[in-house]
């Protein structure tokens, strides 16, 4: 069995804080992902014989993490043919030791960072990256973030779980249970900062503890889900800048409603 992409979070927190995030990082309390429990939960993919392609280690801003190439080391010593990525927004990466970068180099961790409208040296990032031989992959800046929650929770949960999949294929782990994606594993935070209620249910996530084997997993994955019916089918875009944390910044609201309507290039 094989899954294209696992992300987990090291840390919930970040110091960046995207208006937007689709992780909800700006809401988010302090919190470090434990390592007994991230060893526990990828052991345990591996004695199910699924085979992951990417493996994302990510937040919150995960150089945050006091701990962070014990998790490098641990996840190399379990799946040791997967691609394993850093996904860092960079702000932190000229501020770490040379053992941080030996780690990368000796662990094969490939830094990834999204880029954005920040200021950032990355022509320095790339030359220590390449004194120790480590891989650096950069996007292009991204400009805009997009709304993906429907509050109304009446999205066709079909329509939505397959534009999801057209764009995005984003499973997620998080205290021994994969996600279809990042919103249901996360979406305790949106709840409780803005006093919310939207459900994820046992349906919306296998627990890889139970009794199932890797073909079940696969199988989960691959069909809509309750939580579905609360993301939006269509994204509004907003261009990016630092959260100042209203709902209004992942929600659908009335002025998103009327560019809609007038046809505007609002929507991905």
């Amino acid at each position: 069995m094989e899954l294209s992409h696992i992300d987990t979070h090291l840390v919930e927190h970040c110091n960046l804080n995207c208006k937007g995030c689709g992780h909800f990082a700006p809401l988010a309390e302090k919190k470090f992902a434990d390592i007994n429990i991230f060893r526990k939960d990828f052991l345990r993919l591996s004695q199910l014989s699924i085979n992951v392609r990417t493996i994302c280690l990510m937040g919150g801003e995960p150089l945050l993490h006091p701990q962070l190439v014990r998790f490098f080391e641990l996840t190399r010593s379990i799946f040791n043919n997967s691609q394993i990525w850093l996904m860092t927004n960079g702000t932190l990466l000229l501020e770490q030791t040379d053992i941080f970068w030996e780690k990368c180099s000796e662990n094969n961790i490939i830094v990834h960072i999204p880029r954005y409208p920040i200021k950032l040296d990355v022509e320095k990032i790339k030359r220590t990256a390449r004194k120790f031989r480590v891989e650096i992959d950069l996007n292009r800046t991204m400009v805009h973030f997009l709304k993906i929650i429907n509050m109304e929770g009446n999205s066709n949960s079909t329509k939505s779980f397959h534009h999801c999949r057209s764009k995005l294929q984003c499973y997620f782990l998080r205290d021994g249970k994969i996600y279809p994606c990042a919103l249901p594993a996360n979406l305790h935070m949106f709840n409780k900062y803005f006093q919310k209620n939207i459900p994820v249910t046992e349906a919306d996530y296998i627990n890889i503890h139970d009794d199932v084997s890797g073909t079940d997993i696969v199988n989960f994955l691959n069909s809509p889900k309750p939580i579905c019916s609360f993301c939006l089918v269509k994204w509004p875009a907003f261009k990016w800048g630092i959260s100042k944390k209203r709902q209004s910044e992942w929600t659908l609201t009335l002025s998103d409603k009327f560019a809609s309507n007038l046809n505007l290039k609002r929507y991905f």
